[in-house]
């Protein structure tokens, strides 16, 4: 039994050295910060591979080159996209959320959310999955710590400079009344209530306009809210259900389905005018 326990212990003292190696020991998980929150279900180096190869792809820092462009000029261009690959990897910190098989990736150079929105219309598009590791991608806008007051400050901050609510404000020469909802969801935290966010979150929105309604059907909008240990990730997003819940392997999943039923169709169609040109030739 003793020698049973060494070795356990021996073994946790190894995973738990190679957890720090995995993580941006420089910089530190707290409010104020601009990424990206990820889900997965798979091995930690996978996942961070393709999340990085996604950004990098989707971040808008790459152009296509023409055809017609000089040698040295393509040189040239290709250094500039290298550099600034380059300049976009230091810039990214992976860090430990907390909760298991949830990473945030710390980005306060990057619109995150039309990172997450070319990743996604680019899945719709070609109707093909883009990853296989990534679970929920889902842009984060601000963070905050764990109290009504704090995220009372924060939502106000944040939302106050996106076009979409600036322009349903009463205010506004032509405001636009919005149709939004709000999800919460939380892990390894009792500090705030679900009821208690959904009240600040609507006495919000009603401030900016009283026209502005709760749908969850077909919200223009939806606020996400993600509670974590001790911080508060938020995030503000169009199409949510038509994405998946943000979701890159059910979104994937999505346009398969639809695959396999118009192949079976076209089988059973065969199948049919098979039969029919029997039964005539009988």
């Amino acid at each position: 039994m003793g020698n049973k326990r060494k070795y356990f212990a021996k073994n946790s003292q190894k995973s738990n050295k190679k957890s720090k190696y995995m993580f941006d020991e420089k910089v530190q998980l707290g409010p104020c910060m601009k990424g990206f929150l990820i889900t997965y279900n798979c091995k930690f180096t996978f996942l961070i591979n393709e999340a990085r190869k996604l950004i990098q792809q989707f971040s808008g820092e790459t152009e296509s080159q023409s055809e017609n462009t000089k040698s040295d000029d393509i040189e040239k261009k290709l250094q500039e996209e290298l550099n600034s690959l380059n300049a976009l990897d230091k810039q990214m910190s992976i860090l430990d959320t907390g909760a298991k098989y949830t990473i945030f990736i710390n980005q306060p150079e990057l619109d995150s959310n039309q990172v997450v929105r070319s990743i996604f219309e680019h899945v719709e598009k070609t109707k093909k999955p883009i990853g296989r590791f990534v679970q929920r991608f889902l842009p984060v806008l601000n963070t905050c710590k764990t109290y009504l007051e704090e995220l009372e400050k924060c939502l106000n901050i944040t939302l106050d400079e996106l076009d979409p609510v600036k322009s349903s404000c009463e205010s506004a020469s032509e405001s636009k009344a919005l149709k939004y909802c709000c999800v919460f969801k939380s892990s390894n935290n009792n500090v705030l209530a679900r009821d208690e966010v959904f009240k600040l979150v609507g006495s919000y929105m009603q401030s900016k306009n009283k026209l502005n309604k709760v749908d969850f059907d077909n919200p223009d909008y939806v606020i996400v809210i993600n509670v974590i240990c001790s911080l508060c990730y938020i995030s503000f997003v169009d199409k949510y259900f038509e994405f998946r819940k943000y979701n890159l392997i059910e979104m994937g999943a999505k346009f398969n389905k639809v695959e396999i039923k118009s192949l079976n169709e076209e089988t059973n169609q065969d199948k049919v005018k098979h039969f029919d040109n029997s039964g005539t030739n009988s």
